[in-house]
C-alpha cells in the first residue's frame, strides 16, 4: 500500500517539480523501491553518497540516494507519504462506518415489523451467515430463568469452532448466538464488533417477539373461554368448537393457505358459534325440530356473532369467517345471501367442517349419523352448499388420516365408518 502509495504521489507533476526544485543540478537525488528499482530520477547519474530510508512502520518501501539533500527530500517525501495513507484510511474507516450503518438500518428494517419467533431466527441467522461467512450460525434463547427453551440452527455443514456471544437488553439475557466454522478462524475485531451489533439487535427483536407470543397465547385463551361459554349453554355441543378448529386448520393446510391466513382461519373457527350467546335459550335447547319462528331466529346467531365481535378491534379480521359461515355456494344461505367466491374463504372452510360435526354428532333432535352418510351428503352438496374445493381437501386421504377418521382410526366412540 505504501509502496503504491509513494509511486502515485511522485509521478503527481507537482510533487515532481517540487523535488527537482529542493535539488540543484549538482545535488540529484534518485528514490529507489526496496528492490533498487528507479521510482524517480536516474540512479546513474547520481552522485553516491547519502542514503535515506522511506518507511511505514518498521518496514523500509523505499531508499533515497544522492547529495547534501537527501534528508530534506527524504523529509518531505515521508511527510506526504504519511499523509495520504492516513487519508486513504480515514476513506476506508468512512466507507466501513457507513456499511456497518446500512447492515444496521437494513436488518432493523427487516426485523422492524417481524413478531413471529420462528421468523426473527431465520433473519437473524441468515444475515449473520452472509455477513461473516459462518458454516453454521443457531439462535439459543433462554427463559427468564437463564435456562435455554428453544434452539433455532440455520441448516449448515457441522461446525467444531465455535464463538457464543449472549443477546442482552437492560442487563437480561435472552438467549444465544453461535457461529461456527469448520476450521479454526481468528475472528478480526470488526467481525466481532459486528457480531455485537447483530446480537444487540436481535436480542429486541426476540424479547419483542416473546412478549407478542405471550399475548397472543393470553388472547387465544381468551377467545376459548369465549368459546367454551358457548358450549356451556348446550351440552349437545360439548367438544364441538375443539373438532371445528382441528377440522378447519387441516382443510386450510392442505388448500396451501399462507400462516397468517390459518391464524385468522383458527380464531374464527373457534368463535363460529359465539352468537348464539344471543338465542333464546327455549329455542336453542328445544328437543324437537324448530319451527318457522324459531328457526329464523337462530338463524340470526350468525348477526349476534357480528356484533359481539365489531366491539373487539383486534377480532375484525374473524368476523367473516363468523357471520357468513351458513353462507351457501348457490347463494340460498344466510344472512346475506352471497354466492360463491364472494364468501371468505374461512367462512367456505368453517361451513364445511361444522356441517361435518354436526352430522356426527348427537343432537337433541336425533341420533349422529355414521361417517359414510355424511361423507356422502358432504359429496351430495358439493357445489351447491359447500365449496368443491374446500370438500375435496376434506375428503382427501391426507386430511383424513391426519384426523383419524374415515376408513382410519375414529377418535369418536359410537361412531362407525
Amino acid at each position: 500500500m505504501a509502496k503504491t502509495t509513494l509511486k502515485r504521489l511522485l509521478a503527481k507533476a507537482e510533487v515532481a517539480a517540487l523535488v527537482r526544485e529542493m535539488c540543484p543540478q549538482d545535488a540529484q537525488v534518485c528514490v529507489c523501491d526496496q528492490d533498487g528499482k528507479p521510482l524517480f530520477g536516474d540512479p546513474a547519474v547520481v552522485e553516491s553518497g547519502h542514503t535515506v530510508p522511506l518507511t511505514e512502520g518498521n518496514r523500509i518501501i523505499a531508499t533515497i540516494k544522492g547529495g547534501d539533500r537527501c534528508e530534506t527530500v527524504a523529509t518531505l517525501l515521508q511527510y506526504l507519504v504519511n499523509t495520504e495513507l492516513e487519508r486513504l484510511a480515514l476513506g476506508r474507516d468512512t466507507v466501513e462506518k457507513y456499511r456497518e450503518i446500512f447492515r444496521s438500518y437494513n436488518l432493523g428494517t427487516k426485523l422492524g415489523s417481524c413478531l413471529d419467533t420462528k421468523e426473527v431466527a431465520g433473519i437473524v441467522t441468515g444475515e449473520i451467515r452472509n455477513l461473516m461467512g459462518a458454516d453454521v450460525v443457531a439462535v439459543l434463547l433462554c427463559d427468564d430463568a437463564g435456562d435455554i427453551t428453544e434452539i433455532f440452527a440455520d441448516s449448515g455443514d457441522r461446525a467444531e469452532h465455535l464463538t457464543m456471544l449472549p443477546m442482552a437488553i437492560r442487563e437480561k439475557t435472552v438467549g444465544y448466538l453461535c457461529v461456527g466454522n469448520r476450521k479454526k478462524t481468528e475472528h478480526l475485531a470488526k467481525d466481532l464488533k459486528l457480531l455485537t451489533t447483530l446480537a444487540r439487535q436481535a436480542a429486541k427483536a426476540f424479547e419483542k417477539s416473546q412478549v407478542y407470543s405471550r399475548l397472543k397465547e393470553s388472547f387465544y385463551s381468551m377467545v376459548l373461554a369465549l368459546a367454551e361459554t358457548i358450549e356451556k349453554r348446550d351440552t349437545y355441543t360439548s367438544d364441538h368448537t375443539r373438532r371445528v378448529v382441528e377440522y378447519s386448520l387441516a382443510i386450510a393446510r392442505r388448500l396451501g393457505l399462507p400462516a397468517d391466513m390459518h391464524t385468522r382461519l383458527e380464531m374464527a373457527a373457534a368463535l363460529h358459534d359465539i352468537g348464539k350467546l344471543g338465542v333464546r335459550e327455549e329455542v336453542l335447547m328445544k328437543p324437537g325440530p324448530l319451527n318457522s319462528e324459531e328457526l329464523a331466529h337462530m338463524k340470526m346467531h350468525s348477526k349476534f356473532g357480528e356484533d359481539i365481535l365489531m366491539h373487539i378491534t383486534a377480532l375484525k379480521d374473524v368476523i367473516p369467517g363468523v357471520k357468513f359461515h351458513h353462507e351457501r355456494c348457490d347463494g340460498c344461505g344466510y344472512p346475506d345471501g352471497l354466492k360463491g367466491d364472494k364468501i371468505d374463504i374461512t367462512a367456505r372452510i368453517i361451513s364445511v367442517a361444522d356441517a361435518f360435526d354436526a352430522m356426527t354428532s348427537d343432537r337433541p333432535y336425533r341420533k349422529a349419523l355414521s361417517l359414510k352418510a355424511a361423507f356422502s351428503e358432504l359429496m351430495k352438496h358439493s357445489g351447491t352448499q359447500f365449496d368443491p374445493a374446500v370438500v375435496k381437501a376434506f375428503l382427501s386421504r391426507p386430511v383424513q388420516e391426519k384426523l383419524g377418521i374415515g376408513g382410519h382410526t375414529v377418535r369418536r366412540t359410537g361412531l362407525q365408518a
